[in-house]
């Protein structure tokens, strides 16, 4: 397949069709096969599952290799692979309301969640090769072309599918599938993002709010799509409803509090990301916004910040409080959050929070956030300073100084090391420290 994707454009459709055309043949005699029978009969036939899967997975392992090319031989079993996702789903759903979960178990229906599996995949690989300005262009369409013709048949099986199923037969690799689209296909999905959030949004939360262990693909891949989201649909989130905008953020929310430090990393990552973008917007969006989420925001922020159970997200944690305080210090959003309220809101906050300091301290911690807004290095020591004051954070500064840490000692390394190599002999001829220093000396 590598050996395909090597000669020029005009000539890799055909060699694709060559090398395939054994699987084509086959393919052609199971859909034949499924026409002449009854089809749900046929998909439980676990032999014709194996095969069926394994199709789909020569055409995806093909389609990463050339790409685009692949285009022509996608196009000729799409359809007939998406009736097949489409019934294959029916079954699953049936036996499930039939037997219970037991029967996610049962051999055939394993099959048939491979076989949707490989579809997806499928899918999100060629799109993730080909939905590009150069891919597009070597099969003589446009983005939004390549988009138009594959997408439409593609979301409304595959979301309903994903919504009307028991939470224990939802494929992860749905939202795997929708994160690669809002990527590549940015202007097409940015359209269906509300369908996306009413069909998938609701329900994967329903399945990961209730604890920090159950369904741990999907809680990965869930904010994956939010991040896909934010990155290249962000306008797409103020289309939402106000029901569907409040579970987004807290989603954001609840993720930043996560036990997990993937999930609680993409959730700080996600909320810098869409502050920073929020901020930079019109003023009319962002004050709208903060008029209504902004106290949530700081008071969960500072909770987060200051417990012991997420310390590895400090920097990000601080870089977001900065953000909410240095909205207001620069005035951004007096009419939803003025400077006066949100300094009293920190003081009673704090003060709450923390009852053994003392009314002075509070005072001076929150009057320093707002004076140190517009410098970042000063304000994040300065909320160094003061988690190292409370009791809380007693003999834990260490992991505060972290980075600063690993920095230092790197340069120590790196100091000793050039130290060794100016004494002949001290460091062995093939130590990879050698190869390092003649790459730099190549540089």
């Amino acid at each position: 397949a590598y050996m395909i994707g090597a000669p020029p454009a005009d000539g890799k459709e055909r060699l694709v069709g060559q090398l395939m055309q054994l699987f084509n043949e086959k393919w052609g005699t199971i859909i034949r096969s499924l026409s002449s029978s009854e089809p749900h009969q046929c998909l439980q036939d676990q032999q014709v599952l194996k095969e069926i899967s394994l199709i789909l997975r020569v055409n995806e392992r093909m389609v990463s290799a050339v790409g685009a090319a692949c285009h022509s031989q996608l196009s000729h079993f799409y359809y007939d692979m998406l009736k097949i996702y489409k019934v294959c789903s029916d079954l699953i759903s049936h036996s499930t309301a039939q037997q219970g979960t037991q029967v996610m178990g049962y051999a055939h229906v394993r099959l048939m969640r491979n076989v949707k599996r490989d579809t997806l995949r499928l899918v999100q690989t060629f799109v993730d090769m080909a939905a590009t300005e150069q891919g597009a262009a070597e099969v003589g369409l446009t983005v939004p072309q390549l988009a138009q013709r594959f997408i439409p048949p593609l979301l409304e099986p595959v979301l309903a599918d994903y919504r009307s199923n028991l939470p224990q037969a939802r494929d992860a690799e749905v939202l795997d599938l929708l994160a690669t689209l809002a990527t590549r296909l940015s202007d097409s999905i940015s359209q269906e993002v509300t369908k996306i959030f009413e069909m998938v949004f609701e329900c994967t939360c329903d399945m990961i709010k209730g604890d920090f262990q159950s369904y741990p693909d999907h809680r990965v891949k869930f904010y994956g799509l939010l991040k896909a989201i934010n990155s290249h649909c962000f306008q797409s989130l103020f289309y939402l409803s106000e029901a569907q905008l409040k579970m987004y953020v807290d989603s954001l929310i609840w993720a930043i509090k996560h036990e997990q430090p993937q999930v609680a990393d993409s959730g700080l990552q996600i909320m810098s990301q869409f502050l920073e973008r929020l901020l930079s917007g019109p003023q009319q969006v962002y004050v709208g916004f903060f008029k209504q989420y902004y106290f949530t925001l700081l008071q969960d922020t500072l909770c987060v910040l200051t417990d012991t159970f997420h310390k590895s997200g400090f920097k990000l944690q601080q870089h977001i409080l900065l953000q909410l305080v240095g909205a207001v210090e620069c005035g951004l959003i007096n009419e939803a959050a003025p400077k006066q309220r949100v300094m009293e809101f920190l003081f009673d906050l704090i003060g709450k929070s923390f009852p053994t300091l003392h009314r002075s301290q509070v005072e001076i911690f929150v009057l320093q956030c707002f004076t140190r807004a517009r410098q970042p290095a000063e304000f994040q020591q300065h909320i160094k300073d003061f988690l190292i004051s409370l009791r809380e954070w007693g003999g834990q500064e260490d992991t505060l100084y972290e980075d600063e840490r690993q920095s230092a000692l790197k340069e120590a390394q790196a100091v000793e090391s050039q130290w060794r190599m100016q004494v002949p002999g001290l460091v062995p001829q093939y130590d990879p420290s050698r190869a390092a220093e003649a790459e730099m000396d190549d540089i």
